[in-house]
């Protein structure tokens, strides 16, 4: 019976943090010598997204 609360609990947390990420403002970096996006997002996650060149990265970086 604990472990089904403790299920209950962690499902309701992670839905929270999931509405949140998904309603959070997203910013963007281009790193010029990985040639990555990096978006940040409400929670300071950062995903990268690679690019053949720095030319690519920063037209599709709104921020770099």
């Amino acid at each position: 019976m604990k472990f089904l609360l403790f299920l209950y609990i962690l499902g309701a947390c992670l839905s929270v943090l999931t509405h949140a990420d998904e309603t959070s403002e997203k910013r963007y970096y281009c790193n010029s010598r990985r040639l990555q996006c990096f978006e940040y997002n409400g929670w300071s996650l950062i995903t990268p997204i690679l690019y053949s060149s720095i030319e690519a990265c920063r037209q599709n970086c709104p921020w770099y």
